[in-house]
């Protein structure tokens, strides 16, 4: 009789221990890289970086390719999957880089992930402030500011340098179609605002950063954005066409950073708002010959919108922020210039998208992360704020 209980409570506990096990069984992955989308002139990495993040808990895994190849031990889930490798040759760096979804839910998964090359470039983006701020129940975005940083060791020159945020998708999210010829080969744009200048009037150091404000004045008033907004009076640069008064009165005061001018603008406003949900944002220098006239989208109805063509060989930095995982999976620009996105927490969320540190040189001097894939070389950090690491003021900035 004993030796029957005791075989019953011991199945019980089986059953028990049985029914409390939910952990997933482990499945197994492979990510292999396709380079068929890199040029003859674009040196090969020895090995490429893989890393692989699950949507839903963040746990990351990481491996070094062998043969263009990695295999993976996962839990079951849908993953980000980020390649990233590094090359030069003739004194010339190249970042090449790609990501992709991997669904890894059944056993033997699989992936490839068609990587692209970017060369490295001076000036790039350091921090993105663009969703704006709450001041009590009030939301408040005209604190907004776009800092640039030289990234080199050499001398850079800002004069005639344009930024702008793309305008690719309709407000549905559908793709616009534009009436030019090989609209593929461009990116779009309702608004580009241009850094005046002969030549050499803006000299940006190596360490030094420019500050293009939406409005370089103190937003920290009670009655503008409040103690959480910034205080954006030493910047460089604002996007503004001089003193105007909004519709509620607030009137937008011309002050001392320099003031931009508008390359192109598809209607006009007195001053710029690229959005607070998040957009692809980009830096150029126009080419010779482009042509600052509009080309216009078809649309569904009779009622057409403008936007400004943009060659897309001529985008020196581009930085995918975005409203969420669905937005991240438009594309906006080509793989070679980002090949990743990021989003903050929220509009109104006081937070900003800021650049990773690669090194800091002997003499101080920090070069940030740039591998033209934003997942990989920016975080989201709260508290948006201008000079960020010790960044150097450029020496004509006498208001700072």
């Amino acid at each position: 009789m004993m030796k029957k209980l005791f075989f019953a409570i011991a199945a019980i506990a089986l059953v028990a221990v049985t029914a409390c096990d939910k952990t997933p069984k482990a499945v197994n992955a492979t990510v292999t890289i396709d380079e068929s989308g890199l040029s003859a002139d674009v040196p090969k990495p020895d090995a490429y970086v893989i890393t692989l993040t699950n949507t839903t808990t963040a746990e990351t895994f990481k491996a070094d390719s062998e043969n263009n190849s990695a295999s993976f031990v996962l839990t079951p889930g849908i993953y980000n999957v980020l390649v990233e490798g590094h090359s030069a040759a003739d004194g010339v760096a190249f970042n090449i880089s790609g990501s992709e979804k991997l669904s890894a839910l059944e056993e033997g998964a699989t992936v490839a992930v068609k990587v692209n090359s970017a060369k490295s470039t001076a000036l790039i983006f350091k921090e993105l402030y663009y969703c704006g701020v709450k001041n009590g129940d009030a939301s408040y975005f005209r604190d907004i500011f776009f800092e640039l940083y030289n990234n080199s060791d050499q001398i850079v020159y800002a004069d005639n340098l344009c930024i702008c945020a793309l305008d690719m998708y309709n407000y549905s999210g559908e793709p616009r179609e534009f009436e030019i010829e090989n609209a593929d080969k461009y990116v779009y744009s309702e608004h580009v605002w241009q850094i005046p200048g002969d030549g050499d009037d803006y000299p940006v150091g190596p360490g030094e950063s420019i500050v293009i404000a939406q409005w370089a004045t103190n937003h920290k008033i009670e009655s503008l954005g409040g103690d959480n907004a910034k205080d954006l009076t030493g910047a460089e640069f604002e996007a503004i066409l001089g003193e105007s008064t909004l519709w509620n009165g607030t009137v937008i005061t011309d002050n001392p950073a320099v003031n931009m001018q508008l390359f192109g603008e598809t209607y006009s406003m007195p001053q710029w708002l690229p959005g607070v949900g998040g957009k692809t944002m980009i830096i150029f220098f126009p080419p010779e010959g482009l042509s600052r006239e509009m080309t216009y989208e078809v649309g569904s109805s009779s009622q057409y919108s403008a936007a400004i063509a943009i060659p897309a060989d001529c985008i020196l930095d581009a930085v995918r922020c975005c409203e969420n995982d669905e937005d991240g999976a438009r594309v906006t620009v080509p793989a070679e210039h980002d090949s990743g996105y990021i989003f903050c927490s929220g509009m109104y969320a006081n937070e900003s998208v800021v650049r990773k540190i690669a090194e800091t040189k002997e003499d101080g001097r920090i070069v940030y992360q740039d591998t033209n894939n934003t997942a990989s070389d920016f975080e989201v950090k709260s508290d948006p704020q201008i000079r960020r690491n010790g960044a150097k003021v450029p020496s004509w900035n006498t208001w700072n």
